[in-house]
């Protein structure tokens, strides 16, 4: 019998991607704790950088698949509490930057501690000049005024999702304030509740926050942390809420593809989809040995790699039969930019001649 792994690969798709009638699908899309790293780190081998970042976004505008562009924090400047005026090169960046967020589509922007060090009014004013759509549910002006929305609602392929952005207290400036974090979550998350099929919160940090959020509430979030340096290859499940870690100075783009039917909770299938991989891997390994021939017939004389065959369509059964069962699931994967990634070339351009003029 010839097996084929391309059959495997379109019944996997399927299984995955083909919806009844009232499922509804939505990748999101994450960035954060960029640190306004313009180019690649120089770490080897090289990630990262806006010129790859701005390329790898736009094909999803490009296949137009259902999506949503969130930026969890921390893209304008390096570091905090150090401050910069406004004809310094670090405003340059923060303006590139903002200029191609507003080119890529963000659909929020939370935040963070580090993008407040250029001071409130210059972050107000980068927001007018380029459309950017700010949340802060806890940023205050001096007169205890809220700056920006605390949350937004985006609603995509019949999907409202919330999204919540909080700011770490660690910022302090002398035309801003930071509030309590917990306080202004809570109160976002009670308007939220009835409105909206999922919540999201970008976080600037606040472990403290996360963690009673997982013990005291009974709300599903997707909490995602824009200021650590860890990264997430796979969701840590605390409770009722879904945790992330971006990593930082921009070497990587979160996805997270989304499945609803029901109002049930969301179950994480990334170790389905990892394993599927493997599967597909490995049986594509032992086609390309077979060449044109049936695996019975390459491998009659091989009785253990026809078991390891065997073991394979049993486990990719077993996955397909568990995958028929599941409602709402949550698949999270973490891509770095490298250099197999495309770039963006009229940026890199740009990004080239400002580094050079520092």
């Amino acid at each position: 019998m010839k097996w084929n792994v391309w059959v495997f690969f379109i019944i996997t798709i399927l299984l995955l991607s083909c919806s009844a009638d009232n499922e509804k699908n939505i990748t999101i899309l994450v960035s954060g704790n960029n640190l306004a790293s313009l180019e690649p780190c120089g770490c080897n081998p090289p990630v990262g950088g806006l010129p790859r970042k701005v390329a790898y976004l736009k094909k999803y505008d490009e296949e137009s698949l259902p999506h949503i562009k969130l930026e969890g924090g921390n893209w304008l400047f390096p570091s905090y509490p150090a401050r910069f005026h406004s004809d310094d090169y670090q405003f340059k960046v923060a303006k590139l930057q903002a200029e191609y967020y507003q080119k890529i589509g963000y659909n929020a922007i939370n935040i963070g501690s580090y993008d407040l060090q250029g001071g409130l009014n210059e972050l107000k004013n980068l927001a007018n000049s380029y459309n950017l759509p700010f949340i802060s549910a806890n940023l205050k002006d001096r007169k205890e005024f809220t700056v920006f929305p605390g949350h937004r609602i985006i609603r995509v392929n019949k999907i409202n999702i919330g999204v919540i952005g909080i700011c770490d207290s660690y910022a302090n400036g002398s035309d801003f304030t930071i509030s309590d974090a917990w306080t202004a979550l809570e109160r976002e998350l009670s308007s939220l509740r009835k409105k909206v099929d999922l919540i999201i919160v970008l976080a600037d940090g606040l472990e403290n926050v996360r963690e009673r959020a997982a013990r005291d509430l009974s709300d599903q979030i997707i909490w995602i942390d824009s200021r650590s340096y860890g990264r997430s290859y796979a969701l840590k499940n605390e409770k009722n809420l879904f945790f992330i870690q971006l990593g930082s100075e921009g070497k990587y783009i979160g996805e997270l593809d989304i499945s609803l039917k029901n109002g049930q909770s969301l179950t994480d299938i990334t170790h389905i989809n990892r394993k599927k991989e493997f599967l597909l891997e490995r049986l594509s390994y032992y086609e390309k040995q077979a060449g044109e021939r049936a695996l019975d017939d390459y491998y009659s004389d091989n009785p253990n790699v026809k078991r390891i065959l065997d073991r394979y369509q049993k486990e990719f059964s077993e996955l397909r039969g568990g995958l028929d069962t599941l409602q709402n699931t949550i698949y999270w994967h973490l891509t770095a930019l490298g250099a197999e990634i495309d770039t963006e070339p009229e940026l890199e351009k740009l990004v080239q001649d400002l580094v050079q003029s520092r």
